[in-house]
């Protein structure tokens, strides 16, 4: 221990000191990594807790909550009078919400919550607290434009008691009068306060629900037991009673689904974020061989005076432990404060894939894994990485170290058996772990299975490289004459240290390109597809969550047809949240135009024609599915029938096509639009989507809608505009994505010019050999820059390849069981041209600027000091 500590102090702490740049490179490569995760981590883990304790907040003080697949559709009122009815339950309230606009001031959407405001005990159940009221309670009975505000809007909008106000909301804009104000706490704490809540019958027309008792729907009903009844003994009588597609749930239970449903996207992220570490462990390890390399005569003139080798194992080993630590220390720290971006971007990519909001503003993880395992990954990435070239240490003598690294065995004979030999377990575990976590739908093991299969291939790509080396000695000696010929001898003479260098491009390029084509694949995948053929889309200023609009009413459509310059109008209508073997999937209701447009690209069944797919779906005579429905739960065939839960019951209906769809990210299931309004109650429109007669413009049909009754509550978007949001959205859903890229290729490009730097420097008295035999300093550097150049652009295309290949399994395999979707592949060119240039300007710089700095200083003392 002594000597371990006379080593760390004389000559690990010098040479720390005198090579600053290899430190802050060993501490930046693992502070990126780890700061990667926890970012990750952090971010999914608070979009979980935000979402959970939404879920609970929603349902106040509630036992058990019954809704229709996920809560996101209506159902009958009367389930409140039956559920009310059961011996064990003591209360059963119903709640619907809906979304408003302020259209007086400066435009404001906030959600809209329906609920018995004039019971005691409902207004307990939400934890709702009235501040003022009306004193009458038929003066808001009577009122069917009565609203309730929270204090947090009363102030910032000059409200008070009898204060008129004019709101846009799915059955039109019109004038609403104050009859209450509420606290922030309860209900509306979740939301800040950006609630308006109105007396259920009042709200159900207004929220698009109609408003009869046999008719009118509600979205959630709370249940308070009786004490001393057990909770599991009434949740299974009352699923007994509700019909399929109903739920009776506990808050716990929501909020499970609720964290299944970023599962996926944790597991993706937190995956390209181990391939972070993972670069991370080939740059510490070529850093760690070069330093070795380097340390050599010191060394050996250490065993010489009896040092034992492995002392100076744990000597390097504890240094990397060190930095390894500061860099994980650094990284929590920067993985913490990045986590509040990443989360915005994850919680627009949540939005976007499931249409709901997602909040990230409070920050919620497992203090035990943010501080213990993250830190601990970071710091035996480090050790291991810094022992695997160390550990050669212990089997040399005094007189072999002496002689170089290359007698030392610091150069290796990477052969294609090798490679496969040691590829063999991470390739074979990774195929296995990838088709078990798709045919069984585990995300973890779908991620992990990628990751094993990346290293596998950036493995294979070693011997690959060499024989690519060795093919370029004769080409750079015959074109680029001595220069060439000294450069292709150093690339194999040092080996190791060129593939672990190699290594690392390899699998940062590899990172830069999946990543890339992973999003450059959703962007593509969207973008050749909306369903949306018109000139301009009509819809309701108020966004549900991601792209999809608020609903408005179909009888909008009638007016819309009368006027004069529109000469085609479509409707489109998506309902979220629908049950389909305990997936959460969507039903489209499109009208007969958009269905046209939405089959040409399909796959159709039975040997119907388009015409008569239209004509069945539009009838209510079968459906169309989407390709990711047909992969999550079976490719249907000619006579297959699906059947469906709905709000009235069961519906069985003949599959006849399946489509490229990216409504949601389980499936969806398109139907006519009779049919949604039948079986599933609902007649309400998301978008309008218009064909303008001839030398119309977007811009007089806004104007022309505005004088609709209502019409301030509707926005017309030219339908390029829509494109370019929904590709807007699909940017900040990749933000984070485009984050781990970014801070790999600048690592990587920080690893290559000190590798390269390290490399020339370290062959200060060849150099100085040959400048004595009379090669010119153009042609010393000309060396320097080709080496350098071999390398690195030799890796840039192995890591092209790999990332190629990486983008395959992602898009194809993984995304689907992690996210959902169905993608077509497009690879990033972008991002590899991008990578070409930034290995070759950085290899060239490093190169040029290493070895005009050792060139700078006297032969003769080189060589003396040498």
């Amino acid at each position: 221990m002594k000597a371990l500590s006379v080593l760390l102090r004389y000559i690990s702490v010098p040479e720390l000191r005198s090579r600053p740049i290899r430190s802050v490179l060993m501490i930046g490569t693992i502070t990126t990594g780890v700061a990667l995760l926890t970012a990750m981590h952090v971010a999914t883990d608070s979009i979980v807790s935000g979402f959970a304790s939404d879920l609970q907040r929603l349902g106040g003080r509630a036992d058990l909550q019954v809704t229709f697949g996920t809560g996101e559709t209506g159902f009958p009122e009367d389930w409140v009078t039956k559920i009310a009815a059961q011996p064990y339950v003591e209360q059963a309230a119903a709640l619907i919400h809906s979304q408003v606009t302020f259209e007086d001031g400066k435009p404001d959407t906030v959600e809209l919550f329906g609920i018995d405001l004039l019971q005691r005990d409902v207004l307990d159940l939400y934890e709702v607290q009235v501040l003022e009221r009306e004193k009458e309670d038929f003066t808001i009975l009577n009122d069917p434009r009565g609203i309730f505000v929270t204090d947090v809007l009363a102030r910032e909008r000059g409200l008070h008691l009898g204060s008129k106000t004019r709101l846009a909301a799915v059955d039109g804009t019109h004038e609403y009068t104050v009859r209450g104000i509420v606290a922030t706490k309860g209900l509306a704490a979740f939301l800040g306060g950006r609630l308006v809540a109105m007396y259920l019958p009042a709200a159900q027309p207004v929220a698009g629900r109609r408003g009869d008792l046999d008719t009118s729907l509600v979205d959630q009903i709370d249940v308070r037991l009786k004490d001393a009844t057990k909770l599991e003994t009434a949740r299974s009588s009352l699923d007994s009673m509700l019909p399929a597609g109903f739920h009776a749930d506990t808050p716990l239970q929501r909020r499970i689904v609720g964290q299944h449903t970023v599962e996926g996207l944790r597991a993706t992220l937190v995956g390209m974020s181990s391939l972070a570490l993972l670069a991370a462990v080939f740059i510490i390890y070529a850093s760690t061989t070069t330093m070795v390399a380097e340390r050599l005569p010191a060394m050996a003139t250490l065993v010489s005076v009896g040092a034992g080798p492995k002392e100076l194992v744990r000597a390097i080993v504890v240094e990397a432990v060190v930095l390894g630590a500061i860099g994980s220390a650094l990284g929590i720290a920067l993985g913490v404060a990045l986590s509040s971006v990443v989360g915005k971007d994850a919680a627009a990519g949540m939005g976007l894939n499931y249409s709901l909001p997602f909040d990230s503003g409070r920050a919620a993880f497992d203090p035990f894994v943010v501080f213990l395992w993250h830190p601990l990954g970071g710091i035996l990435t480090a050790a291991c990485s810094a022992y695997m070239p160390a550990r050669k240490l212990r089997r040399v003598t005094p007189l072999v170290l002496q002689q170089g690294d290359d007698a030392a065995g610091f150069g290796a004979n990477v052969t294609l058996s090798l490679a496969l030999k040691v590829a063999i377990f991470p390739g074979g575990f990774g195929l296995v772990a990838l088709a078990y976590g798709v045919s069984h739908g585990l995300a973890d093991w779908v991620s992990a299975g990628g990751i094993s299969i990346i290293i596998a291939s950036v493995l294979l790509t070693l011997p690959i490289l060499r024989g690519g080396w060795v093919a370029a000695g004769p080409v750079l000696a015959r074109y680029s004459g001595i220069s060439g010929r000294i450069a292709g001898e150093n690339l194999i003479r040092a080996l190791d240290r060129s593939l672990v260098t190699a290594s690392a491009i390899t699998l940062s390029v590899a990172i830069a390109v999946g990543a890339g084509s992973l999003a450059q694949s959703f962007r593509n995948s969207v973008r050749n597809w909306y369903g949306f053929s018109g000139d301009a889309l009509l819809s309701s200023r108020a966004v549900t969550g991601g792209w999809i609009a608020a609903p408005v009413e179909r009888d909008i459509e009638q007016q819309l047809q009368r006027t004069s310059g529109i000469a085609d109008v479509q409707t489109l209508r998506v309902v979220q949240g629908q049950p389909y073997h305990g997936e959460r999937i969507a039903v489209a209701a499109l009208s007969d135009g958009l269905l046209s447009e939405a089959i040409e690209d399909s796959r159709l069944l039975g040997g119907v024609s388009r015409a008569e797919v239209v004509e069945r779906v539009a009838h209510g005579k079968g459906v169309v599915v989407s390709e990711n429905f047909a992969t999550h739960f079976g490719r249907p065939r000619s006579g297959d029938t699906l059947s469906l839960d709905t709000v009235s019951g069961e519906v069985r209906l003949p599959v006849l096509a399946v489509v490229p769809d990216y409504v949601s990210d389980k499936g969806s299931i398109m139907v006519g639009r009779d049919v949604l309004a039948e079986r599933w109650r609902d007649d309400l429109v998301n978008y309008y989507d218009l064909r303008l007669a001839s030398g119309v413009a977007v811009d007089d049909l806004a104007a022309t809608v505005r004088g609709f009754p209502g019409g301030e509550g509707l926005v017309v978007t030219p339908t390029s505009a829509m494109v370019a949001r929904v590709d807007g959205l699909i940017g900040e859903a990749f933000a984070d994505i485009d984050t781990i890229k970014l801070l790999v290729l600048f690592l990587t490009a920080v690893g290559i010019a000190d590798l390269v730097f390290s490399n020339v420097l370290s062959r200060r008295r060849e150099l100085a050999v040959l400048r004595m035999v009379g090669l010119t300093e153009s042609q010393l550097v000309r060396t320097a820059r080709l080496e350098g150049l071999c390398v690195t652009l030799g890796a840039a295309i192995c890591g092209a390849a790999v990332g190629t290949v990486c983008a395959w399994i992602w898009v194809h395999y993984n995304y689907p069981v992690l996210v959902g979707y169905v993608l077509r592949l497009s690879v990033a060119w972008n991002s590899i041209w991008t990578s070409f240039l930034l290995a070759a300007v950085t290899a060239s710089v490093a190169a040029t600027v290493a070895a005009r700095y050792a060139l700078a200083q006297p032969a003769l003392s080189v060589v003396r000091y040498e």
